[in-house]
């Protein structure tokens, strides 16, 4: 078997400067877990549903450490 034989024909692609969540919802309507990214006609990059998943755990754990700092500064 070589990978042609599993790879997908139709590309859903997503520009760069794309929002977060069109990639989200363009990945959700195809059905996909990761897509390229270009700009113009060049691959730039790929971004996959575990990329989403690293920015929500970046964005929480900033969250927390706010929290922390808050409730820390009554022990100094």
């Amino acid at each position: 078997m070589r990978i042609r034989d599993l790879m997908t024909t139709e590309v859903v692609t997503i520009g760069a400067d794309a929002p977060l969540k069109e990639a989200a919802r363009r990945m959700l309507d195809a059905g996909i877990s990761g897509m390229p990214v270009t700009d113009g006609d060049a691959l730039v990059g790929i971004i996959t549903e575990a990329d989403f998943v690293a920015s929500e755990a970046d964005r929480r754990a900033d969250q927390r450490a706010g929290l922390l700092k808050f409730l820390h500064r009554d022990h100094e």
